[in-house]
């Protein structure tokens, strides 16, 4: 094998030879062989919602938490809640936080938009500890399509 590659690169030529290895030709075959498959990364950020390219299912995201427990400074440092494997184009066109105060009575504030509004914040940090709050989101693409967004459960631990 050796040989022959040896000899193809490095053949004299004259006006009978046919170099068959150019660049020309390593390139070209390079362009047909190539997977289409492969993903093509956009350089489009869209600031109505943080698209992670996580994959997996839909998520939820505050401060990078999918759930589980949420502290002050973690919750603080939250503008927006953020979206992770959904359409690229997918956007956060509604959202709202939903807990229980003690008497059982469920309490939830909606806006529009990812952000995270004062009455949200204060709604959250008044809290006990320990309490558990719920965000549910609606998501739409571009071509005004909603997408299923699984409910976040976080724990407040202040």
């Amino acid at each position: 094998m050796r040989y022959l590659l040896r000899w193809f690169a490095f053949k004299e030529v004259d006006q009978h030879t046919i170099i068959m290895f150019t660049s020309a030709f390593i390139l070209l075959s390079g362009l047909f062989f190539a997977d289409p498959a492969l993903p093509v990364a956009a350089t489009n950020v869209d600031t109505d919602a943080m698209v992670f390219s996580l994959g997996g299912p839909p998520s939820i995201r505050i401060a990078g938490l999918s759930g589980g427990d949420v502290s002050a400074e973690q919750f603080a440092s939250a503008r927006t809640v953020d979206l992770a494997g959904c359409q690229p184009d997918a956007k956060n066109v509604s959202l709202t936080f939903v807990t229980t105060d003690g008497k059982g009575i469920e309490k939830n504030v909606n806006d529009e938009g990812p952000e995270i509004e004062a009455a949200m914040r204060s709604m959250i940090t008044a809290l006990p500890k320990g309490a558990t709050f719920l965000v549910e989101v609606e998501v739409k693409d571009s071509k005004g399509k909603t997408w299923k967004v699984p409910t976040a459960s976080f724990i407040w631990i202040g």
